[in-house]
């Protein structure tokens, strides 16, 4: 589990190093702020999502499929585009 969790903040950190126009530090209370406001999955369901891997018949096979990902990304998209002014 410790792994798992030090390979997420790892991951989150090359993301924020990559994004120019971001934070260049990212610390627990600014994940908890952007998890209430919804850009972000909650601590409880990370957990309870990691737990699916320690049963005995868990294959990734069973975690979802690809059409509800886009489905998913395609309705983000819009919201997270950043609005620019045409001059």
């Amino acid at each position: 589990m410790l792994g798992v969790v030090l390979t997420w903040k790892r991951g989150t950190q090359v993301f924020i190093q990559q994004d120019r126009d971001g934070p260049k530090r990212y610390g627990f209370a600014a994940y908890l702020r952007t998890s209430r406001a919804g850009l972000l999955p909650r601590m409880g369901y990370i957990f309870r999502c990691s737990l699916a891997y320690f049963r005995w018949n868990y294959h990734p096979k069973n975690q979802g499929n690809t059409d509800d990902a886009n489905a998913v990304l395609s309705e983000l998209e819009p919201r997270l585009t950043p609005q620019r002014a045409v001059a």
